[in-house]
């Protein structure tokens, strides 16, 4: 079963976790426009609540990290933040003790931290997306969650997709809170590629809107003499993209995909370097 909510879109689309899956669903479909702290760590509602109430004060201390065990690629520690029941399974090479690669990954952190809160201070408009992973009374900390947002981003327009794990094959999505929806979406824990068609289903109507502001932050540059080819397809301009889509995606990991609306017959160039 495959339902979809209106078509919105927003100046930037960003994970808060509470897993990968996220990051690398909303990568895969063109979505995902910069690092942010919570990509790539499995993490907790909870958690992530107090990170974003104390702009991450308390975020990956060393005296908190313990190792856990070895990831199964058999590359990376799985190391254990004791104090917020967190788990970094990507960072922590197995060939190095976690002091020595402490500062480097801490540096990295700090960075993709203050991207975070650039992009959430700066933007008109967002969409956060997270998974739970119960469903057990849920909607307490969705409040809670709205709420710390509100406060630390009062002038951010933004919406909530809170995702739900299914191991029947569907995508559905429905409006539960004037600025959130409820997702489920089906998933194979071993093996991702499987769930990728529901995904699409399900993000295919959140989209980049390509404002001026996203173009800023994204940091895309504008050519003054040497033009790309480009696509008009009514709404957008593309460059440097071989088919057009109309559902307003864009990639920046390898500034591949880039465009811009049309304004008053006002058309921009934009660099794919």
């Amino acid at each position: 079963m495959i339902t979809c909510p209106e078509v919105k879109s927003y100046d930037f689309i960003a994970s808060l976790g509470s897993a990968c899956i996220v990051a690398d669903k909303i990568q895969k479909n063109n979505l995902r426009l910069f690092s942010g702290p919570l990509d790539w760590i499995v993490s907790n509602p909870s958690s992530t609540i107090q990170f974003l109430g104390s702009e991450f004060n308390d975020f990956f201390k060393l005296n908190n990290l313990k190792t856990k065990g070895i990831h199964e690629n058999n590359f990376t520690y799985l190391v254990e933040d004791t104090s917020y029941n967190l788990l970094f399974v990507h960072d922590f090479l197995k060939d190095s003790t976690i002091s020595s690669q402490y500062l480097h990954l801490n540096s990295k952190y700090n960075r993709r931290i203050s991207n975070f809160y650039r992009w959430c201070l700066k933007a008109e408009s967002a969409l956060f997306i997270m998974y739970f992973p119960g469903q057990d009374d849920y909607l307490p900390e969705v409040k809670e969650l709205i709420s710390t947002l509100k406060e630390k981003f009062p002038d951010l327009n933004f919406d909530l997709l809170i995702l739900f794990l299914s191991d029947k094959k569907e995508a559905r999505v429905s409006k539960v809170l004037e600025n959130c929806y409820v997702g489920y979406v089906y998933h194979n824990e071993s093996n991702w590629v499987d769930s990728d068609p529901f995904w699409r289903h399900l993000l295919r109507n959140f989209s980049i809107n390509f404002s001026f502001k996203t173009i800023d932050l994204a940091g895309v540059s504008y050519l003054e003499d040497n033009y790309l080819d480009f696509k008009d397809t009514g709404k957008f301009v593309y460059t440097g993209l071989a088919q057009y889509e109309n559902t307003g995606r864009w990639a920046t990991g390898n500034r591949t995909r880039i465009g811009v609306k049309i304004c008053d017959n006002l058309s921009l160039t934009v660099s794919t370097n």
